[in-house]
């Protein structure tokens, strides 16, 4: 592990390319600076773990000076869907049975179907 005078922490790297970069090996890339304050590196497959318990949540939120969770990507271990919220609504759902919801939360109609697409009343495009 290698901690810089300029607060940049690097494990497994000499030199880091970010205020915490952890590389398993390296993919030759360059770091984008929209995109450097974590880095995880590897030649190979790379990715970082939200582990959580089996029913709650796991989720990457965005957040500005104005309000600290107003988009997030949200993994509902108890119902195993993944909800997309955009300015602190959700938006988009994949639901457990792979069927994508546009502006709904649940299959309606009484039958699943592939993509449903609401307006948020009771307009609906049901696709099978």
């Amino acid at each position: 592990m290698n901690i810089a005078n300029s607060g940049r922490v690097g494990i497994n790297v000499t030199s880091a390319s970010g205020l915490l970069h952890v590389q398993s090996a390296s993919s030759g890339a360059s770091v984008n600076s929209s995109g450097d304050e974590i880095i995880a590196e590897n030649s190979a497959n790379a990715g970082i773990s939200i582990l959580s318990g089996n029913s709650n949540q796991g989720q990457l939120i965005f957040g500005d000076d104005g309000d600290n969770n107003v988009g997030r990507l949200q993994y509902d271990h108890s119902n195993n869907s993944m909800q997309f919220i955009v300015n602190a609504n959700e938006r988009a759902r994949i639901d457990a049975s792979g069927n994508l919801l546009l502006g709904a939360t649940s299959v309606q109609g009484g039958t699943a179907n592939t993509l449903q697409i609401a307006d948020g009343s009771s307009a609906r495009l049901l696709l099978q």
